[in-house]
C-alpha cells in the first residue's frame, strides 16, 4: 500500500499586473490629483470666478478611492502568501513580495499625501 500525501492547497499566484499595479497606481494617481487640482484653484483664481472647494472635495474622494483600491489589491496579494512558485516557509522572499509590502506602504503613504494636498483649499480663503 503507498503512503498516503498530503492534499495540497491550489495554488494562487498574484500576477505581475496587479503587483504593478498596487505598486504605481498610487503615486500616478497622486500626481494625476495635483495636477488637477492646481489646474482648477490656478484657473479659477485667475478668472475671479467661485471658489472650488466642492470640486477639489470631489476629486479628492476619487482620488482617495482609487488610492485605497491599490492598496488593498496590494494588501489582498501580501496576505495570499503564496506567489509564483514560492515555498510557503519564505512568503515574503524575491520580487512579489517586495512589490506587494512596497505597494501596501506607498498606497498608505500617497493616500496621506493626498489629504494633505486638498488640506490647503479648505483651510485657507479663495484667491487671497
Amino acid at each position: 500500500m503507498y503512503p498516503a500525501t498530503p492534499r495540497q492547497p491550489p495554488r494562487t499566484s498574484a500576477g505581475l499586473l496587479v503587483l504593478g499595479a498596487g505598486l504605481l497606481a498610487a503615486p500616478m494617481v497622486w500626481s494625476l490629483h495635483l495636477l488637477v487640482s492646481y489646474l482648477l484653484v490656478s484657473s479659477t483664481c485667475g478668472l475671479g470666478t467661485r471658489g472650488v472647494r466642492t470640486e477639489i472635495a470631489v476629486i479628492t474622494l476619487v482620488a482617495l478611492a482609487a488610492i485605497a483600491a491599490a492598496g488593498l489589491a496590494s494588501l489582498a496579494a501580501w496576505r495570499r502568501r503564496d506567489y509564483e512558485g514560492w515555498p510557503r516557509e519564505y512568503p515574503d522572499e524575491g520580487r512579489p513580495g517586495f512589490m506587494a509590502h512596497w505597494g501596501v506602504f506607498i498606497s498608505a503613504m500617497f493616500f496621506v499625501a493626498t489629504l494633505f494636498t486638498a488640506a490647503p483649499v479648505f483651510v485657507l480663503t479663495n484667491c487671497g
